[in-house]
């Protein structure tokens, strides 16, 4: 299979010597940019289990005079990789990035988006790919970036709080946003983080017929988890049962039926989930402490 065969074959379908295809591709500097582009989007896929990938992405990320586009998408592949190394997950096969791999790549990256020279969309996407493995710095980091206007720097700092535990209202701020990428990272961010306050907000947003189709579909799957009992789920999506879009029922139905029926799950106690959700926060903090830094030579998990 070549490259566009990968792209019109689901993952689980590629052969073996997929991942072969895919890295040649990617490093090849004498390649056609179009086919380094799409293996560097096809990487995202298989990234989280193979060092070769992964090292192949660091390589093109830090590539002198590559382009930027290139740069960024192969900065958004790795993400994956490191998020489930630092989760310690390993793939259905039982394979898994390396310590070596792990550090390696986070160093790399740290150096590039330490680098102001650096082109804004490149450090962007170097950022949204290493706080998939929370450090530390990474807080004041977002903090940073949530701050600033324009250049979509805000937009990778609501992205970073499904990964980074301490921005409940930050959160619930960015769901006022107009910039339909804030907002849809903000969606995201609150069903990951358990932040219920936002249940009113995405209840108007699954109510409201002139939300945009990719923001309500983040809605709608964020409903059961942030909604008060199933029956809040039900009388919040039940209208979109009759909706002309395959994939807004598809989407409605599925939300529906991963609850069950109506009254099934107790009612919800605002302070109890408040309280709960501060709690994750102070075990997720103690996770972060685990994360390595450039001169830790520890298990990261």
């Amino acid at each position: 299979m070549n490259l566009n065969d990968l792209q019109n074959t689901p993952v689980w379908d590629w052969p073996e010597t997929a991942r072969d295809t895919i890295l040649r591709s990617l490093v090849n500097r004498s390649a056609p940019l179009d086919d380094r582009l799409l293996a560097a989007e096809l990487a995202y896929d298989v990234s989280p289990d193979h060092d070769d990938v992964v090292s192949g992405l660091t390589e093109v990320v830090g590539e002198a005079g590559a382009p930027e586009e290139l740069r960024a998408r192969a900065a958004l592949a790795i993400g994956p990789a490191l998020e489930t190394a630092h989760q310690g997950v390993a793939s259905d096969a039982g394979e898994s990035l390396s310590d070596a791999a792990f550090r390696k790549a986070q160093k790399a990256l740290k150096r590039i988006y330490d680098n102001t020279s650096e082109s804004n969309e490149v450090r962007r996407c170097v950022f949204e790919a290493m706080v998939r493995a929370p450090e530390d710095w990474h807080k004041a980091a977002i903090r940073e970036a949530y701050d600033r206007e324009g250049d979509g720097w805000q937009r990778s700092a609501v992205f970073a709080m499904r990964f980074v535990p301490g921005f409940k209202d930050e959160i619930l701020e960015a769901l006022e946003s107009e910039d339909e990428e804030v907002l849809f990272n903000a969606i995201c961010a609150a069903a990951e983080r358990d932040v219920r306050d936002a249940w009113p907000y995405i209840e108007e947003l699954v109510g409201d017929e002139t939300t945009a189709k990719e923001i309500l579909i983040a809605a709608i799957d964020a409903t059961p988890m942030l909604a008060p009992d199933a029956e809040a789920v039900n009388e919040a999506l039940e209208h979109l049962l009759m909706n002309d879009d395959e994939e807004i029922v598809e989407a409605a139905t599925e939300a529906m039926s991963s609850v069950g029926e109506a009254g099934e799950d107790e009612d919800w106690d605002e302070d109890e989930e408040d309280s709960r959700y501060e709690e994750d926060e102070e075990d997720e903090d103690q996770d972060d402490d685990r994360a390595v830094d450039d001169d830790d030579d520890g298990r990261r998990h």
